[in-house]
């Protein structure tokens, strides 16, 4: 299976009022997490994450590159 691509960026605020907000402006909240390492909140490009789950599905494999502290995460999607 390939691994997919996908700019990101740190986000400072979080709850319902400023996801929506990011979502109004064409962008999906999401998280990083996993054992042994700190949640990290991010912002992604709605169609950027739409366009991988059209061509690589649900299960792709996703290497998150984020561009504030040049850091890169190996993840999957998941749906909450």
């Amino acid at each position: 299976m390939e691994t997919v691509k996908l700019q990101a960026k740190v986000r400072s605020g979080s709850g319902k009022g400023y996801n929506n907000r990011i979502r109004n402006q064409g962008y999906i909240p999401a998280v990083v997490y996993g054992k042994e390492m700190e949640n990290v909140k991010l912002i992604v490009e709605e169609k950027l994450v739409d366009k991988i789950i059209a061509t690589s599905g649900q299960n792709a494999f996703l290497k998150i590159e984020i561009e504030d502290n040049q850091e890169e995460y190996n993840v999957l999607l998941r749906e909450t």
